[in-house]
């Protein structure tokens, strides 16, 4: 009937109204735990979109409470807080800024995008946005041809990119606050191939850097002339032929205590099947 037409329509328009207001006052920069304060009070039945507003807050802090999360949803419920916390952030992050970034490329015309990435991501933990980042240096390490040419040419970016990411954070007056880890999945094979390049090797190596470190400026682990691991001592961490092979869960457990998170559920929860080895004061 009419009534029933003219029903729908005013329910409708209606709804499209509380959408149309929902939306503006959630892109508003308001922040979002007293906009869910906002609408829990006054719930508006006809906006569905406020409906799901509530609903994935209510669960977000249901998950917050949590203490058995795995690092994905923990890294998850991370970024929507930090979405949560509406534009503070982005606002200092945005003042931080100098009005123009350095260049990917070096005065020498070297190509070392780690730079302009170190310089964004001091600036985002200045204003609160971020603990850690990883820094990509958008070089061709995986040279399976012309392996010299392009190894050294990798390596100079990576290094230039590295100097003035310590630079950068001195004067930001953080750098004491830095730690850094560089790595890779797996080293180059001692010999070339046809193509003058150097295939995959299960034999890598991670530098560990820290401002001022009682432990640093020292090399653990060691190779013989064919590239092969030495087992060393857990304890001196000198060769010794009964000793133990380092792998990469040795290292990531050392990174754990670095870091400060070996006693967190999740390194409980995710277990390395490795003894401790004290890298930093063997």
């Amino acid at each position: 009937s009419w009534v029933m037409i003219f029903q729908r329509r005013s329910f409708i328009s209606r709804a499209k109204r509380s959408l149309v207001h929902f939306e503006e006052r959630f892109w508003s920069g308001v922040d979002l735990s007293q906009l869910f304060r906002e609408v829990n009070v006054n719930p508006n039945p006809n906006c569905a979109l406020e409906n799901i507003f509530r609903a994935g807050i209510k669960e977000f802090t249901r998950l917050r409470q949590q203490t058995d999360l795995n690092p994905r949803q923990s890294n998850a419920l991370s970024q929507l807080y930090t979405a949560q916390l509406g534009s503070d952030q982005l606002s200092a992050f945005a003042d931080a800024l100098p009005s123009q970034l350095v260049d990917q490329t070096d005065e020498n015309g070297v190509f070392a995008p780690i730079r302009q990435q170190a310089q964004l991501a001091l600036h985002a933990y200045q204003a609160g946005l971020c603990v850690a980042c990883d820094l990509n240096p958008m070089a061709n390490f995986d040279t399976h041809d012309n392996h010299d040419a392009d190894h050294a040419n990798s390596i100079t970016g990576l290094l230039i990119g590295l100097m003035y990411l310590w630079d950068y954070a001195g004067e930001l007056g953080i750098s004491d606050r830095l730690r850094v880890y560089i790595g890779s999945d797996f080293g180059r094979t001692p010999w070339y191939n046809d193509e003058a390049g150097k295939d995959h090797w299960p034999i890598g190596s991670a530098i560990l850097m820290q401002e001022n470190a009682s432990w640093g400026n020292r090399v653990v682990g060691i190779t013989d002339e064919a590239h092969n691991g030495i087992t060393i001592n857990p304890v001196s961490l000198q060769a010794d032929p009964n000793g133990t092979m380092i792998y990469p869960a040795h290292v990531q457990m050392a990174l754990r205590r670095w870091a400060g998170i070996d006693t967190h559920p999740n390194a409980t929860r995710y277990s390395l099947p490795v003894e401790y080895i004290d890298f930093f004061d063997g």
